[in-house]
């Protein structure tokens, strides 16, 4: 979670990309269209900082709970989530928003 944080903060577009879970919402076959999307809102918003509230995981899934301290437009855009993370070949990857 960490990482696809700093990732937004830094516009490193391509750790986003490749973090995301195949079979997730966010995640589109068509990378170019993709990318621009994911670099625009980098560049919209400013990232303040990170709050990591809770995890767990087992072998196969996880979750992180955060909020995302977030400006837009000197506007507060900030948000809470529950994030659910998959395990694929290894690495974990960013699936989507759960809500409990």
């Amino acid at each position: 979670m960490r990482s696809r944080y700093a990732a937004y903060a830094l516009g490193h577009v391509s750790h986003i990309m490749n973090t995301t879970h195949p079979d997730g919402p966010h995640h589109q076959d068509a990378r170019g269209p993709w990318h621009d999307q994911i670099q625009a809102f980098c560049e919209a918003v400013s990232f303040v900082g990170l709050t990591i509230h809770g995890s767990d995981h087992n072998d196969a899934r996880g979750w992180v709970e955060f909020t995302a301290h977030l400006t837009q437009a000197t506007e507060d855009a900030s948000f809470t989530e529950r994030s659910l993370f998959l395990r694929d070949r290894g690495r974990w990857l960013y699936h989507s928003a759960v809500s409990d």
